[in-house]
C-alpha cells in the first residue's frame, strides 16, 4: 500500500532544495570573496552537454580553486553519481596566495576535472545535479574542524531512467511527503540524514 505521505508528484514551477551548511547559485555576474578563513568547500558539478555551459561550469570551480584561503580543503564531486573527481588541500603557504602556483601544483587535479566535463551525457535535463545522491555524498565525508560550504553548481531536476514514478521531467516535482518516509519508499527522503548532517532536521 502507498504511504500517504507520499500522494503523487506534482506541478509546480519552483523546487523544494535542501541546503546544508550553505547552498550557493554561482552567477556569471557576481564574484564571491572566498579568501576571508580557511574553509572546507565541498562541491557539487554537473557535465552538461552545451560547450558553453561545460566552460561556465569549469570557471566557476576554477575561482574556488584559485582563491579559497589557505588551510582549505576543496573537494569536486559528480553531482550526478556521487563520484569524487578531485580533492585538494590548499597548504598555509605565502607562495599558495599566488595563482600562478597554485595551477602548478594542482595541474594533475585541475587537468582531471577539465577532462571530466568534456565527457558527453545523455542526461535529461542536461544540466543535472542529483540532490539526494549529493546530500548522500556528504553525509559519507569524515567531520572537519573548518567550517563547511557546500556548492550544487547546476539544476536541481532528479532524472532516473527506468523510474518515471521519481523524475522531475516536464516540471512534476515530490510533494513534501517524500521527506518524511523511509528511505526505501522515496529516492527524497531525509531519514537518518539529520543524525549525519548538521543542518538536515527531521520533518517527522
Amino acid at each position: 500500500m502507498l504511504n500517504p505521505l507520499l500522494a503523487t508528484f506534482c506541478r509546480r514551477a519552483i523546487l523544494l532544495v535542501a541546503a546544508v551548511g550553505l547552498l550557493a547559485a554561482c552567477k556569471e555576474d557576481k564574484q564571491t570573496d572566498l579568501s576571508l578563513s580557511a574553509s572546507r568547500f565541498i562541491v557539487g558539478v554537473s557535465t552538461p552537454r552545451e560547450p558553453g555551459k561545460k566552460q561556465w561550469v569549469f570557471d566557476s570551480v576554477m575561482q574556488i580553486l584559485v582563491k579559497a584561503h589557505r588551510g582549505s580543503e576543496i573537494v569536486i564531486f559528480d553531482g550526478a553519481t556521487g563520484e569524487t573527481i578531485i580533492s585538494v588541500f590548499v597548504e598555509d603557504k605565502k607562495s599558495m596566495d599566488m595563482e600562478k602556483v597554485r595551477l602548478q601544483t594542482w595541474q594533475r587535479e585541475i587537468s582531471t576535472l577539465r577532462d571530466r566535463l568534456k565527457q558527453e551525457t545523455t542526461s535529461k535535463p542536461t544540466y543535472l545535479v542529483n540532490v539526494p545522491i549529493s546530500l548522500q555524498f556528504v553525509a559519507t565525508l569524515p567531520k572537519s574542524q573548518l567550517d563547511t560550504r557546500v556548492l550544487l553548481i547546476g539544476t536541481p531536476l532528479y532524472v532516473e531512467p527506468g523510474a518515471p514514478q521519481s523524475s522531475m521531467d516536464e516540471g512534476l516535482v515530490p510533494l513534501i511527503g517524500h521527506l518524511c518516509v523511509e528511505q526505501q519508499e522515496s529516492r527524497f527522503s531525509l531519514a537518518y540524514l539529520d543524525r549525519k548532517l548538521a543542518s538536515v532536521v527531521s520533518l517527522k
